[in-house]
């Protein structure tokens, strides 16, 4: 009886640690992790002004949903995909279009 309560209670602390790790790293998420002059989290935000425009298409982004990368790149929601495909870190490692590229249909 002794060692069946013992059992039921160390689950109970095993998920009681497993839950506070868990909204740990949440409010880490969301938060940032505190570190002045870091990058806080998902809460951070970027002016769009009409003239930006995507790291991917190069087209302006005033006035469309809008995604940010991990390094602050601002790219377009549809164009997400393909930017983390791409080397997925941000601006610098983009692949160019086929504009760049030699061969195919039409060249």
């Amino acid at each position: 009886m002794r060692s069946a309560n013992s059992v039921v209670n160390e689950m109970r602390i095993v998920a009681g640690l497993a839950k506070t790790s868990l909204v740990a790293t949440e409010a880490r998420l969301l938060l940032g992790d505190g570190v002045p002059g870091g990058q806080a989290g998902r809460n951070r935000g970027a002016v769009i002004s009409q003239e930006r425009v995507c790291g991917v298409c190069h087209k302006r982004l005033g006035g469309i949903v809008t995604a940010m990368m991990p390094d602050n790149a601002v790219v377009h929601h549809g164009c997400l995909k393909k930017a983390m495909a791409g080397g997925g870190g941000g601006a610098g490692s983009f692949i160019s279009g086929a504009w760049g590229r030699s061969g195919g249909v039409g060249v």
